[in-house]
């Protein structure tokens, strides 16, 4: 059998954005581990703008592949869905990426904003979609679950975080890091 490569821009895209995908994984791993927020946060960026073009890509691909069929319409068909996913993912968590985003400089210069007092709701809901939060001084920040166990109510906080998205970057008590975002 002889088989001819074909790649197309998409392919050779594509490839490279799932390369940039695996790499911001592995940084986020490392970057909650090693306790760098900042690393953690551009990480978030690229795997929430990158991975869901490539897996809707691979998955359409796939597809396709899996028909055995050439055909353009077919290949038409595979590119509409594409780009109703696409969309469909930036209806749904575009917010976020923006918000995350227009935080981009501030977090590349390390302006980041602060917000100091006791927290006023925790939220400890339990389920499938709980969400956990702190509120401090009326801004809510979204946090994990190992954070939310370390918070007292009546401790007062120093929180550190970007003013877009309301990342935390590190929460103080007392002049002292008490814990960072991921923990």
């Amino acid at each position: 059998m002889n088989r001819s490569a074909k790649f197309t821009i998409w392919d050779i895209t594509m490839l490279c954005m799932g390369i940039i995908s695996a790499v911001a994984g592995a940084l986020l791993v490392a970057a909650w581990f090693w306790e760098m927020p900042i690393v953690s946060f551009f990480s978030q960026i690229v795997l929430l703008a990158f991975l869901p073009v490539v897996i809707i890509y691979v998955w359409t691909e796939k597809v396709v592949a899996w028909m055995n069929i050439d055909s353009k319409v077919l290949d038409a068909i595979a590119l509409v869905l594409r780009i109703l996913a696409i969309i469909m993912f930036i209806l749904f968590a575009g917010s976020r990426i923006l918000s995350m985003c227009r935080d981009i400089p501030y977090a590349a210069t390390s302006n980041y904003y602060q917000v100091q007092g006791k927290p006023m709701r925790v939220a400890t809901n339990s389920g499938a979609r709980s969400k956990l939060y702190v509120a401090v001084n009326g801004i809510r920040f979204n946090v994990g679950a190992k954070t939310l166990e370390k918070i007292n109510r009546n401790t007062s906080y120093n929180i550190t975080y970007l003013p877009h998205s309301k990342y935390v970057i590190s929460i103080r008590q007392d002049n002292r890091v008490a814990f960072a975002q991921g923990q």
